[in-house]
């Protein structure tokens, strides 16, 4: 088992709002209320992006619809198209193995997905280095483990270079967290500065 502990934190994610409308469309002929949907939930995300100060360049929108032959309880979501009857036929059938031909279907619900995008760090890699994580040694602490008390090396996080290997009981201290390594445990730094935690199964 492992865990991965970013030196960066949280990157930039995208700003995404979902929205969606219930038209329960069955006949071809109501295909423009389905239009009309489509771009007012449109409409609705270009302006609330707008508003969080996002540009239109800066703005991707997707549409989709949810999909089902009349009478099943459960749908499939279709990118939203022209071709999206066809496009539920042939996704039904690699999903469950059958088509019904010139069966009905029910377009139940109409889906506009919007999403501001933001800029994405650049990630620098950094070359490897020797095990050894000496040189981010900081002094030795007294830590109370359900066993009795115990002398522990702490290192300074930022410290650490990509090769490293911090091997548990220790303390690894950074300028966001505290990070407590009992002695079933190991740590790695990556490439990127993330901190590879590797849990090992306990002695009891």
């Amino acid at each position: 088992m492992a865990s991965t502990l970013s030196a960066f934190g949280m990157l930039c994610a995208d700003f995404i709002k979902d929205y969606s409308k219930t038209v329960m469309i069955t006949d071809d002929a109501q295909l423009t209320i389905l239009d009309q949907t489509i771009e007012s939930l449109t409409n609705q995300g270009l302006c609330d992006l707008r508003q969080a100060g996002f540009i239109d360049t800066k703005i991707r929108i997707e549409t989709s619809v949810d999909v089902r032959y009349v009478g099943q309880s459960y749908e499939l979501t279709i990118p939203y198209s022209r071709n999206l009857i066809d496009d539920f036929a042939l996704t039904h059938q690699d999903i469950y193995g059958y088509k019904r031909a010139n069966a009905k279907i029910e377009i139940v619900n109409a889906r506009v997905r919007a999403s501001g995008l933001t800029d994405k760090p650049t990630i620098t890699r950094h070359a490897r280095q020797t095990h050894d994580p000496s040189p981010a040694f900081l002094k030795e602490n007294i830590v109370y483990f359900s066993e009795g008390a115990r002398l522990i090396p702490v290192y300074q996080g930022e410290k650490l270079k990509h090769g490293n290997h911090v091997q548990g009981p220790a303390i690894i201290i950074r300028s966001d967290t505290t990070i407590l390594l009992d002695s079933f445990e190991d740590a790695a730094v990556d490439s990127v500065l993330n901190l590879i935690i590797r849990i090992k199964h306990p002695q009891y």
